[in-house]
């Protein structure tokens, strides 16, 4: 992955899959490294998938284990217009609960990409608006995924989680 990256140039980082690996979101890195290259670039590394980008900037670039990757909320805005919704929630609910990202930057990231070509944000803002806690608390892992067993078989949710304390400090799902 690393040397995908540095064969492209410093402009190049992993995206995608291989950057939810890098967050350890995901289980295992993909079948070849993936990486995101400015548009104008036209490399392609041998076995790596690459993906080009008119709106790739440096300040997006972090560094984990030394490889140069796409932050948290651009990965996973680009892994909406890639992935199956049930995949992405996942990753999503290891993301959220791990602190990695906060529902709210999710929002954001949904306001903020939208252009030609992007399948990320109308698939980010989806599974927000499937999940329902647009604007609410982050979810743990097993609520949101009782909340979407709730929601296939049509079972009604009265409240999701009460909050409890004299300054609401406590949360009772």
């Amino acid at each position: 992955l690393l040397g995908a990256c540095l064969s492209v140039g410093p402009e190049a980082a992993a995206s995608h899959l291989s950057a939810a690996w890098l967050m350890e979101v995901v289980p295992h890195p993909p079948p070849q490294p993936v990486i995101t290259i400015p548009y104008r670039l036209h490399a392609a590394p041998e076995n790596t998938t690459v993906h080009r980008s008119r709106d790739i900037h440096l300040g997006r670039v972090t560094r984990r284990r030394l490889i140069p990757c796409l932050d948290p909320v651009r990965t996973l805005c680009d892994l909406a217009g890639t992935l199956p919704p049930a995949d992405l929630h996942e990753i999503c609910d290891r993301a959220v609960s791990r602190r990695i990202v906060t529902i709210q930057q999710l929002e954001t990231e949904v306001g903020r990409e939208r252009g030609p070509g992007r399948r990320g944000p109308a698939g980010l803002r989806r599974m927000l608006n499937e999940r329902g806690f647009v604007g609410g608390p982050p979810p743990s892992v097993l609520e949101a995924q009782t909340m979407r067993l709730l929601r296939a078989w049509r079972i009604p949710v009265l409240k999701r989680e009460i909050v409890y304390g004299p300054e609401g400090q406590y949360r009772i799902d």
